[in-house]
């Protein structure tokens, strides 16, 4: 079963969600699922999330368009992904609408 995982944030000021969804893609795929995460800001990605984490570019200079964390590279590829589930994690943000938008 594929799994992507999708948030606004994975920048440590994020709190909670930087700490949590890392530890469950990974417990996921530690179970036999394939699971990814799917962010728009991060910190560095660490080497024991390099393998399942996928960072998209925000679009800068808009400011409606970067507060929601807007991404046309990340809406283009929830439109392509053959994932079975889409989980998004937060509320608001583009990355948490996108995929029940373009995916219904």
């Amino acid at each position: 079963m594929k799994i992507v995982h999708t948030t606004g944030s994975m920048l440590s000021e994020a709190s909670g969600p930087s700490y949590s969804v890392p530890s469950l893609v990974h417990a996921q795929n530690c179970l036999g699922a394939e699971a990814e995460l799917w962010s728009v800001e991060s910190d560095p990605v660490s080497k024991s999330t390099k393998s399942y984490h996928r960072t998209f570019e925000a679009i800068r200079g808009v400011p409606v368009l970067s507060a929601s964390h807007y991404s046309p590279n990340f809406a283009r590829a929830i439109k392509q992904e053959q994932a079975d589930v889409f989980h998004t994690h937060g509320l608001w943000l583009m990355p948490n609408v996108d995929p029940s938008r373009l995916r219904k």
